[in-house]
């Protein structure tokens, strides 16, 4: 017994003709009997061999497309703008971040030394004026001093 759901299927075999035709005999008397069936045969028909168009809608694009493809566009291109905003400041964030601490260790290492140079400094002035406190002849220190310096250049 024939369905409509099986005879809606067994379409593209009948309109190619791949039906034997007892088969054929028995979906054109179901056709004969229902009228959505025979509508569909018809109206697939027509698509298929290209015959009236009529019963397919008309379709009219939309006057605004442009513009709306435009908006989209440059929607897009405003977030993607604004994400890139964003890890341009985190990047420059991290940037100025090592700066400062890098600064900091820098300063720290560099005042280090200070206090070491002044110091050596401190103890070299010291031992001068302390070895021209004991001399009686400050220009006889002075150049034994400058002696001794030089040879230990050397």
């Amino acid at each position: 017994m024939l369905t409509e759901k099986r005879v809606k299927a067994a379409f593209a075999d009948y309109h190619s003709r791949r039906l034997s035709p007892e088969a054929r005999a028995e979906i054109d008397a179901f056709l004969e009997k229902s009228a959505e069936c025979r509508a569909f045969y018809h109206k697939m028909s027509a698509v298929l061999d290209g015959g009236s168009k009529d019963f397919l809608p008309r379709l009219q694009p939309n006057p605004n497309l442009a513009a709306l493809i435009r908006r989209e566009g440059q929607q897009q291109k405003q977030t993607v703008m604004r994400r890139l905003g964003i890890w341009q400041l985190a990047t420059m964030s991290l940037v100025v971040m090592l700066g400062v601490v890098g600064g900091i260790q820098m300063g720290r290492s560099l005042a280090t030394q200070n206090q070491s140079s002044a110091t050596v400094t401190t103890d070299l002035a010291s031992a001068y004026y302390q070895a021209l406190v004991q001399e009686e002849d400050p220009a006889v220190n002075w150049n034994a001093l400058l002696s001794e310096e030089s040879e230990e250049v050397q």
